[in-house]
């Protein structure tokens, strides 16, 4: 027989945060908004097919052969004519086009973007189909931000855009050219950690540590716009965040009592 402790501690995150599937679907999950993708192709005119064209070429051979004998001073000449022969030979010519765009009309691969990150402002060229999240970790080296699942799940990729918490997996980095953007990184150092930063670390808050740069960043948006929050409030706000190893408890009691 179970325990009441061995109970309370298979609690499902969903039913901890007290959160159902119906309010978590949408748009905005918990205090996370979800960017969505789209990617830009720029087609390329298909070339023409390759033409064959068919040359046929007639040669008329005319050979004339002269016999000369010499019996009783008698020449005789004599002329032969040869059939003329038909030659076919395919010919196969490749047809080529050349388009010409405007430099306007033309959608490219690639964009030039500006970023504000963590107060450094950055020029950046990348590929169109790049996420917020590949320029902030392959660009950037802020590795900081992490990819669990690399779709919009789990939430360990949230970072502030503007003041808002926005998964930068779902985010294509041309779509917030301008944006000022913050990272677990622009919260606080090793040397000198946040208020709430400090609170996760002495009240356990922190296991395998993949899914608290998203938790921690969307903690911080959420204490600037309610300094005191209730229990709560907390767990919605942090109802699309993903922490596998089950720690909650301590997570939001860190966050409550950075509150304080």
């Amino acid at each position: 027989m179970d325990s009441d402790n061995e109970k309370t501690k298979r609690i499902t995150r969903r039913k901890f945060l007290g959160v159902s599937t119906a309010a978590a679907a949408g748009g905005v999950v918990g205090g996370i908004i979800v960017g969505a993708v789209g990617g830009y192709l720029a087609g390329q005119a298909a070339a023409p097919p390759a033409a064959t064209t068919t040359v046929t070429t007639t040669k008329t051979a005319t050979q004339t052969v002269t016999t000369t004998q010499t019996a009783a001073t008698a020449t005789v000449t004599s002329t032969v004519t040869q059939p003329a022969t038909t030659v076919t030979q395919p010919v196969t010519t490749t047809v080529t086009t050349t388009r010409t765009v405007a430099p306007e009309a033309e959608v490219g691969y690639t964009s030039l973007i500006t970023l504000n990150v963590n107060g450094v402002d950055y020029a950046l060229l990348v590929d169109n189909r790049w996420s917020l999240a590949d320029v902030l970790r392959e660009k950037l080296g802020l590795t900081g931000t992490k990819t669990g699942c690399d779709r919009g799940e789990c939430g360990s990729c949230a970072v502030l855009v503007d003041g808002v918490p926005m998964l930068s997996c779902m985010l294509l980095a041309c779509s917030v050219s301008g944006s000022k953007i913050t990272t677990i990184e622009g919260i606080g150092t090793v040397g000198n950690l946040d208020k709430l930063q400090a609170s996760f670390v002495n009240n356990e808050g922190i296991q395998c540590g993949m899914c608290i740069p998203g938790i921690i960043v969307v903690s911080k948006a959420l204490l600037e716009k309610n300094p005191k929050p209730t229990e709560e409030e907390v767990k919605e706000a942090l109802s699309g965040n993903l922490c596998k190893c089950g720690n909650w408890p301590f997570i939001v009691k860190s966050v409550l009592e950075a509150a304080k």
